[in-house]
């Protein structure tokens, strides 16, 4: 075999380089007008999912680039504002009509009060109390200023126990568990109204109910609101936490829109934590508020800042 045969000539040494000088500026092209087309749009993908309607920017979609992207950005950002100014309009006008409603139902009520049938004044009451707690219910979904309180170190056991003792005040078994003092970072009145919900659904459905607190050694916390009711059935956890969802085959509702859990909801994940529903054993529910340490508090805050 004659291995000179097989030998590369400078000749095609030089085509190769002369090819490859032809076709790499054009791959670099190619590469680059790829990165400038999918950029854009990557940006886009990631700007829809993480839009909420009632946060962030007022124009979340970024408006540069080429024309066509500039464009594309210019009407998202357009829609972006016309569908927050219908659930804003939406917003106001539920929570006038809620709001306006007291008037009557007080006026409503202080002419029941004087009936002097016994029988129908309380049908009557109840019916009463049942419309004013919707009426507050929605209010304060509609609010959803749980992100405007200013943030506090709290003792924890002591907001706790508030809410525990105003339901065993009205005659309620409720009972708290967890230690005595334990400051936390916290939007108080947001979070106790959450608490507050859980031990109220709580009620509604059993004659007992435990709330406890637990701080786990990097000092995050959960928080546990279980009674003795029913319970309801796995497949339903996750829609009990959408609102107005009411699953009265499992739980008869003394009233209310079905707002309870989505107010818990929103105002456990306003401070970056979770809300976890499991049956408990042998009969009842378990609703979980898990919290994050003050330490990762900080670092989620300024995440979600940038």
């Amino acid at each position: 075999m004659n291995v000179g045969s097989y030998r590369i000539t400078d000749r095609e040494i030089s085509d190769f380089l002369a090819t490859m000088a032809m076709f790499v500026p054009v791959i670099l092209l190619s590469l680059y007008g790829s990165r400038m087309i999918a950029s854009p749009l990557q940006r886009f993908s990631q700007a829809a999912r993480d839009l909420d309607p009632d946060k962030g920017p007022e124009r979340p979609f970024e408006e540069r680039g080429p024309p066509e992207i500039r464009t594309l950005a210019k009407s998202l950002n357009d829609m972006r504002s016309r569908v927050r100014g219908m659930i804003e309009a939406r917003t106001r006008m539920l929570r006038a009509i809620s709001h306006d409603l007291r008037t009557p139902l007080t006026r409503l009520r202080l002419r029941t009060e004087r009936s002097s049938e016994p029988s129908l004044r309380d049908a009557l009451l109840a019916d009463i109390d049942a419309l004013t707690l919707m009426i507050e219910e929605t209010l304060v979904y509609l609010r959803k200023d749980t992100s405007k309180e200013t943030q506090l170190r709290a003792d924890l056991p002591s907001l706790i126990n508030t809410a525990s003792h105003d339901f065993a005040d009205m005659g309620y078994s409720v009972a708290y568990h967890g230690p005595d003092r334990f400051a936390y970072p916290c939007r108080p009145h947001a979070l106790k109204r959450a608490i507050a919900n859980l031990v109220d659904n709580g009620t509604k459905f059993a004659r007992h109910v435990n709330v406890e607190l637990r701080v786990k050694p990097d000092l995050a916390i959960s928080i546990s609101v279980t009674d003795d009711g029913p319970g309801i059935p796995a497949e339903f956890h996750a829609d009990v936490l959408e609102p107005f969802y009411k699953l009265d085959s499992a739980r008869n509702d003394r009233g209310g829109f079905g707002l309870g859990l989505s107010i818990v909801k929103d105002v456990v994940e306003s401070h970056f934590g979770t809300l976890t529903l499991e049956n408990a054993t042998p009969r009842g529910l378990t609703a979980e508020i898990n919290l994050p340490s003050p330490d990762s508090i900080h670092m989620l805050a300024n995440a979600n800042a940038g």
